[in-house]
């Protein structure tokens, strides 16, 4: 009974995390104002590059790193919280993320 036990536990937990990574393309969004412009012709790299490459690709790599911090031992839940939120409103306040 045991070993169905921990199989059953282990399923759970990898649909859980399968959720969770579906959701990070809705939630998580992160908009980057750029427009490259020459002459007549301006892209937006957000719609026309980014989003071109991989829908949503901007929050899926901000999730990696944020696992990729979070396997690291020096770094802590609060800390990361505190990395994205500081890195957040600076990159706000220089104009390289839109609101």
């Amino acid at each position: 009974m045991g070993d169905k036990l921990t199989a059953f536990t282990e399923a759970a937990s990898v649909l859980g995390l399968t959720v969770v990574g579906a959701l990070i393309a809705s939630v998580v969004k992160i908009n980057v104002p750029f427009v490259f412009q020459m002459g007549e012709v301006s892209l937006n790299i957000q719609s026309d590059v980014l989003d071109a490459i991989m829908p949503a690709l901007l929050p899926a790599v901000f999730a990696a790193l944020i696992y990729w911090l979070l396997g690291k031992k020096w770094m802590s839940v609060t800390r990361v919280i505190l990395v994205v939120l500081v890195i957040s409103i600076a990159a706000a306040g220089f104009g390289i993320l839109a609101p």
